[in-house]
């Protein structure tokens, strides 16, 4: 499944896929729904910037495009993005890459038992490689506490944390 490769992060995301997108000259606007013929401004190559995050950063800077486009989710990395994808529809990366998540596939995964916890990575039975929970709390899990990863481009990436074992074997995302 390729649905999430070549992804650079961030990626800015919408809950719904837009109606329309209309290209005006090197700016492309997208319409976000039939309802609404409003429309608003999702990049614009004029600003030379090299990616789409400093395209991003200088039209909030200029402050000067009111009807600039209001991201509802920006994800740093895949395990943030898999963990709150069923409201994401559509999203587009710090490359300008279009993404479209509405329509899901389906993905192993497996539910393991966490079995070592330093600062904030934790290690999972059966997996040799370490995860990580972004905060500045301290981590602190119970013996029987259970991960359900999911497995995406030959990679697990953790989706939910559990007291109880899951025994499904596949996720649609």
């Amino acid at each position: 499944m390729y649905k999430f490769k070549n992804i650079s992060y961030p990626i800015f995301c919408l809950k719904n896929v837009p109606f329309r997108m209309i290209f005006k000259g090197d700016a492309l606007y997208i319409q976000q729904s039939a309802l609404d013929a409003h429309q608003v401004l999702l990049d614009d190559r004029a600003i030379l910037k090299k990616s789409y995050l400093q395209r991003l950063t200088a039209l909030e800077l200029e402050n000067k495009i009111p009807n600039r486009v209001k991201f509802e989710y920006t994800c740093r990395d895949l395990q943030e993005l898999i963990q709150i994808l069923p409201p994401i529809k559509w999203g587009i990366d710090s490359d300008a890459k279009i993404y479209d998540f509405s329509k899901k596939n389906m993905f192993i995964q497996k539910c393991k038992k966490i079995r070592k916890i330093k600062d904030n990575f934790y290690w999972l039975e059966g997996i040799s490689y370490p995860f990580v929970i972004h905060t500045k709390e301290q981590l602190n899990f119970e013996d029987n506490y259970y991960v359900t990863v999911v497995n995406i481009n030959n990679e697990w990436h953790p989706i939910k944390f559990s007291m109880e074992k899951n025994d499904k074997r596949t996720i649609w995302l």
